[in-house]
């Protein structure tokens, strides 16, 4: 049988209006936990790559780093 202090919980930690300090520790401790690029990304912010024209490249002129930046602010959108 499971000891229930033992399982880790995948579910990021939910703001309930009330103790912001402790959330926003738990938060980045998720975050870090899961991957240190997302929680760049939360407090970085991210903008989107353009090209020389100031136009939104698409995805497929996009190099993998870029790409990769894309990906994570939307897996961090999505946990937040």
């Amino acid at each position: 049988m499971r000891n229930e202090k033992d399982h880790y919980s995948t579910k990021p930690p939910i703001f309930d209006g009330e103790k912001f300090d402790y959330w926003k520790d738990k938060i980045e401790s998720f975050f870090l936990g899961y991957d240190a690029d997302l929680w760049d990304i939360v407090t970085d912010g991210y903008t989107h790559p353009v090209d020389a024209s100031g136009v939104k490249l698409e995805r497929s002129a996009m190099d993998e780093r870029q790409k990769k930046d894309q990906k994570n602010h939307h897996k961090a959108r999505t946990i937040l």
